[in-house]
């Protein structure tokens, strides 16, 4: 299995396929918690929305758009990392909004549920940071960006309904579109996210600054990611041979 450590040619995400039955089952029990109670999570957690959509000056399709996305590659060195528009739920605990609805007994047990769901993970897999986790409701997405404000090796779990979904990406070395569209139930993919002082005078170092984006259509989708800095490469790399080991 070829893992892209950023140097490699060929597509910059590596999309992994989930073969050890014990990450499988902790994501399993973990989806089947979120998408038993999408209604009351919709409910009782605050879904982000881009501005413009909540003051009704833009529409969701505009932040998908051709032109949204040169809009945020024109920003280059500008654009701190982060995505600047979304239409999501954010699950990670500590970056919860919880609506008014949600009860003191609704909060401990999505805390509870989230923090077994992550401890056995991460433990099984040696991981140490836990980057997001978000659900995307239909037309869910996550608006352009390249995180160079947090460059480091990238393992990420998706979970979709049907399948209706997709990532995408910039090859900055060829300037192609990857597009990896999601399979019903979870997928994998692992990378190497840099920043922009990875980037030198050879044209394949144009590689290491990665614009992605994420969608998805008719179902719900939900992504956790987690990150290894710069000094475990070996450790992403071991993790990753992990979830595709038999």
């Amino acid at each position: 299995m070829s893992i892209n450590t950023g140097s490699n040619k060929g597509p910059i995400m590596q999309d992994v396929e989930i073969k050890n039955a014990e990450v499988l089952g902790i994501l399993t029990t973990w989806s089947d918690y979120i998408m038993g109670n999408k209604e009351e999570i919709q409910k009782k957690i605050y879904t982000q929305r881009p501005a413009g959509v909540r003051d009704g000056s833009r529409t969701l399709d505009h932040y998908k758009s051709d032109y949204y996305k040169q809009q945020m590659l024109d920003k280059a060195h500008m654009h701190e990392g982060y995505p600047e528009a979304g239409y999501l739920i954010q699950l990670k605990t500590d970056q919860i909004k919880w609506n008014d609805a949600a009860d003191a007994a609704f909060k401990q047990e999505f805390i509870d549920k989230q923090n077994e769901f992550n401890t056995a993970l991460m433990s099984t897999l040696g991981i140490r940071r836990n980057a997001l986790i978000v659900a995307y409701p239909e037309e869910g997405f996550i608006g352009w960006h390249n995180n160079n404000n947090a460059p480091g090796y990238n393992l990420i779990f998706t979970f979709s309904e049907t399948g209706d979904g997709f990532w995408q990406n910039i090859n900055g070395e060829t300037g192609e579109i990857e597009v990896i569209r999601d399979n019903p139930g979870w997928n994998c993919k692992s990378s190497y996210f840099g920043h922009w002082g990875d980037v030198t005078g050879d044209p394949a170092s144009k590689r290491n600054v990665v614009w992605h984006s994420a969608q998805t259509e008719t179902c719900w989708r939900m992504t956790c990611s987690y990150l290894f800095d710069l000094e475990s490469k070996e450790w992403w790399e071991d993790s990753t041979l992990e979830v595709a080991s038999a």
